[in-house]
């Protein structure tokens, strides 16, 4: 059992160690959807054995902390969180909203380093129900206009067109809804026949709907 003056001294290390520590260097920011899991791990874990390790978010929440081999999880995750030991990567699981933020890594190996790294966490809710809604009544070539328009859910950062697997392009007759959710083409043309798609999109998840047109001749 680690005692009292120690964990006293540990705690002030795992504090104040950033001001003189080293980094541990993380890759890009992480996303991750509402309900999935998502891993964060530093691209250098030390080769040395760890006296303390701790996993908290910037404002000092606690979510993991291993004491000589004794471990620590704060009980709002419970259940949620998986930790490796030797690449010290943290797994959260059964993602919120509520864990967006900044997250912070502190170690204090076996030979006295205090190391310290911070890496930040977006999550967004998962896309779903992704609609495309068109005309239903006959499309005549030079005459009629189409209406193409789009529906979804989730946090959407992006949406884009294509027609028959190539990107859909504006024009002076295919315009686009300030929020690119809809797209008017009038008036018709033969070569707009074809399968539309639209996929709505976030940094953690993507989903893509179809519609066809088939426009008519003017006989």
């Amino acid at each position: 059992m680690v005692s009292y003056r120690l964990y006293c001294t540990l705690w002030i290390l795992l504090c104040f160690g950033q001001y003189f520590g080293q980094d541990l260097q993380f890759p890009e920011p992480a996303n991750g959807a509402v309900g999935e899991s998502v891993v964060l791990a530093p691209d250098n874990p030390p080769s040395t054995s760890f006296l303390v390790t701790q996993w908290t978010l910037i404002d000092s929440t606690l979510i993991i902390r291993v004491v000589s081999g004794v471990t620590t999880v704060n009980s709002s995750y419970e259940g949620r969180v998986r930790f490796d030991i030797n690449t010290l990567a943290l797994e959260l699981q059964n993602l919120r909203l509520g864990d967006s933020g900044i997250y912070r890594l502190s170690v204090t190996t076996s030979a006295g380093e205090i190391l310290t790294g911070e890496t930040s966490l977006q999550v967004f809710e998962k896309i779903s129900n992704v609609r495309v809604i068109g005309p239903e009544e006959l499309l005549i070539e030079g005459d009629s206009s189409a209406n193409i328009t789009s529906v979804g859910t989730g946090n959407i950062t992006s949406v884009e067109w294509m027609k028959d697997n190539s990107p859909l392009s504006p024009s002076n007759r295919i315009i686009f809804s300030p929020d690119n959710r809809s797209v008017s083409i009038s008036p018709v043309q033969r070569s707009d026949s074809g399968e539309y798609q639209c996929t709505y999109r976030n940094p953690a998840s993507s989903e893509t709907a179809k519609h066809s047109l088939i426009i008519n001749c003017e006989c």
